[in-house]
């Protein structure tokens, strides 16, 4: 007789990977077992693996991108408004209007320390390299030697601001002729006034349409006429660009705060098209916009408003007052005299400019300017814009021009302009065609364009690009990665908490073994006999 026993056996703790590959639902990992012949074997090995690495590699490179968050812009046009109603109306713009002399003639001439004054303010503009250096090393010396050199005095002027002499010197408000909208006179179109001055840097402007009240649309019906008298005998000697810049904008921004401006000389027909277009960009951290930048002393917050906020800051804290006072004046600047702008202003707006142009110090001349202006400006994340198409005519018609000198009100307003003192004379129909200036302005479409900055390469993105990785190369999916982690951690488990795992048998002595084959082989044969 044999007797049995039950035994516990201990398998190893490395878990049966040939198990694992038969049963993962990734394709490819059994041929590497049981792909035949050892050669073969090797191949499906060597194959595997590659396109593990090149599966990780670009996973990676997917990672990255997605971590980078690359961005594109999309397009549409806005065809309802917020009710769902179709759009019929669309915002007329501002019109900033600026001409090319700031000063006129005949009001510079009429004393010599503020013609003197002109030149010098004008030599600011130019910024020569030379002329830098010697303001910036002592601007108060290099004032009093120019005011011996010219026979000039300013200390009657050191009391009056910028803003004052540009007003004064600037041209006047009739020089705007005439003005419709949807062929209604503009002053009759509201309450407000259809245009203001407004003091910029570029002297004195025409703003039209201050309030952003006025709305256009396609075609006659919304158009806009405007009718500018250029004055060019009364510009100043050296102004060779005669007539005016123009902007188009939406209310809420000022001229010094926007860039885009479209020249428009005296004796030319302008036709332009407008369409409006917004633009949003995606805010910080993922883009370069700071949203909480909105609003600026100069309009809605734009790069332009930024750097000339920054020139008002810089002015303020070296000299106490600003050139220029800006439109939304919530820091409560004050204007410099001109006396205040020759001992300091004039110095430091140079260095100013000059930092800003020129960070590096390139400029030629002895001038070295240490101090950092600080002006450090973000994208802004909403614009509101016009995109401009300008079509001009080569000149007046004499026709048109000879039927314009003939009407009287036309003529008495021009002769009006006439300075015989100043040899300033506007009598025969040439010198309408010289001077006056036609701007008509209506939109091509009442839809607005709107442009958004987006995240290209988004969460899906990235699960699909890794999804069709793993299933292209590995023949893999989510379910071969859950597969692939439980495999894993159960071999770490094994190996450091369990000491082996145990499965119990049945085992039998040797002898039992024998008897058991033993038998088994008489049965067969005794079987086989009786067959037979």
């Amino acid at each position: 007789m044999s007797t049995s026993d039950t035994q516990p056996v201990i398998e190893p703790h490395f878990i049966d990977v040939r198990s694992f590959a038969d049963f993962t639902t990734a394709h490819g990992v059994n041929l590497i077992f049981v792909g035949g012949h050892r050669l073969l074997r090797f191949i499906y090995l060597v194959i595997w693996v590659s396109c593990i690495f090149y599966a990780v590699y670009i996973i990676i490179q997917a990672t990255v991108n997605f971590i980078n968050k690359p961005t594109g812009t999309t397009q549409h046009l806005i065809v309802e408004d917020d009710y769902g109603r179709d759009i019929e109306f669309v915002k007329f713009p501002t019109i900033t209007i600026c001409p090319t002399n700031i000063m006129k003639r005949s009001y510079v001439e009429k004393d010599k320390n503020i013609s003197a004054l002109w030149d010098l303010l004008s030599q600011v503009k130019i910024m020569d390299p030379s002329f830098v250096a010697n303001v910036i090393k002592n601007s108060t010396k290099w004032v009093e030697g120019y005011q011996r050199h010219y026979r000039v005095n300013f200390d009657d002027l050191r009391n009056m601001t910028l803003k004052e002499l540009f007003d004064n010197g600037g041209p006047d408000d009739d020089r705007l002729l005439h003005c419709l909208q949807r062929n209604v006179e503009c002053e009759e179109l509201s309450d407000y006034p259809y245009f203001v001055r407004e003091t910029t840097s570029n002297g004195k402007c025409w703003r039209i349409n201050p309030a952003g009240s006025w709305y256009g649309k396609t075609g006659e019906w919304g158009e806009m006429k405007l009718m500018f008298f250029a004055d060019m005998q009364d510009y100043t000697s050296g102004d060779s660009n005669y007539g005016y810049t123009v902007k188009f904008h939406d209310n809420e921004y000022y001229w010094d705060g926007i860039t885009g401006s479209h020249f428009m000389s005296p004796g030319f027909f302008y036709k332009v098209d407008l369409g409006l277009k917004k633009t949003k960009l995606i805010p910080k951290p993922i883009g370069n916009c700071d949203e909480n930048l909105r609003n600026s002393t100069y309009g809605k917050h734009t790069e332009e408003s930024c750097i000339q906020e920054c020139e008002d800051r810089y002015m303020n804290r070296t000299c106490g007052c600003v050139d220029l006072v800006p439109p939304h004046n919530t820091p409560g600047y004050t204007a410099c005299t001109l006396g205040q702008w020759i001992d300091c202003g004039f110095k430091e707006i140079v260095k100013f400019r000059m930092k800003l142009k020129d960070p590096y110090n390139r400029l030629r001349g002895d001038v070295d300017v240490e101090e950092d202006v600080g002006c450090s400006c973000s994208h802004p994340c909403e614009v509101v814009q016009y995109d401009v198409k300008l079509l001009s005519t080569s000149a007046l018609s004499p026709i048109w021009a000879d039927k314009l000198s003939k009407d009287r009100v036309i003529r008495e307003i021009i002769s009006n302009f006439s300075q015989p003192e100043f040899n300033i004379h506007y009598n025969a129909s040439v010198d309408i065609v010289k001077n006056i200036m036609l701007l008509d302005v209506a939109f091509q479409t009442v839809f607005t364009t709107e442009q958004i900055q987006v995240i290209t390469y988004q969460y899906s993105n990235l699960l699909g690009d890794i999804g069709g990785v793993l299933g292209l190369f590995l023949g893999a999916s989510l379910f071969s990665i859950l597969e692939f982690a439980q495999f894993t951690l159960t071999a770490l488990h094994r190996q450091f908490f369990d000491t082996g795992v145990q499965r119990v048998r049945s085992t039998t002595s040797v002898s039992e073994e024998s008897e058991e084959v033993e038998k088994i082989t008489i049965g067969h044969a005794g079987n086989n006999t009786s067959v037979l």
